[in-house]
């Protein structure tokens, strides 16, 4: 059976705390706000995550209002919802509806840091897009995706960053699946060489 890319997606739920404490400092009218997003965090942490994407998507909304729909908060709360969406999908039950609707938040996001200047971040998105492609069998896609998170990675991170060595695993897996071995040798060597001067 073709595999996807390997490493498990998941948002500390720290990150999400992180955030609420962002909003708490930078934002006007932000008690609300502030709450909504612990809201968020708590249900996440506690693995209740319809109601963890509920409390997200009323943030991203206020986000949205209270500092524009063009800014880096938003692109977070919509890589937050992609990826509590993506915790409640049955790869064996595949609704395509839930994945368009995660490709799409993924998209937004990516233009949003872009226009932000937010490159690494960009990385982590493209790596997660690259997940999603791989996991239903559209590697060809996967690879495009994850050929941009690691070109990025690889202007931006020292060349023994275990971010970087996890894009290049992906990559290999990739390979592996559309039947070039020779890549993903390559890759797989490449991995083993970062770990070893690690």
């Amino acid at each position: 059976e073709k595999s996807g890319i390997g490493k498990k997606i998941s948002i500390p739920s720290s990150s999400l705390i992180a955030q609420s404490e962002i909003v708490e400092k930078t934002t006007r009218n932000k008690d609300d706000l502030n709450q909504i997003m612990k809201s968020c965090a708590l249900n996440y942490q506690k693995k209740r995550l319809n109601e963890a994407k509920k409390y997200c998507k009323i943030a991203l909304k206020r986000i949205e209002e209270l500092k524009g729909i063009n800014h880096p908060e938003v692109a977070d709360m919509l890589d937050y919802i992609a990826l509590i969406s993506l915790h409640t999908f049955r790869w064996d039950q595949i609704d395509k509806d839930v994945l368009k609707s995660v490709e799409s938040y993924y998209n937004r996001s990516l233009r949003i840091r872009q226009n932000a200047g937010q490159i690494l971040k960009m990385a982590s998105s493209y790596q997660v897009l690259g997940y999603v492609y791989s996991k239903q069998g559209h590697f060809r896609k996967a690879e495009i995706s994850v050929l941009k998170a690691l070109k990025i990675r690889e202007s931006k991170l020292d060349q023994y960053d275990k971010d970087l060595q996890h894009t290049i695993l992906s990559l290999a897996t990739i390979y592996t699946n559309l039947g070039d071995y020779k890549k993903a040798k390559d890759l797989s060597i490449r991995s083993l060489e970062i770990s070893r001067s690690r």
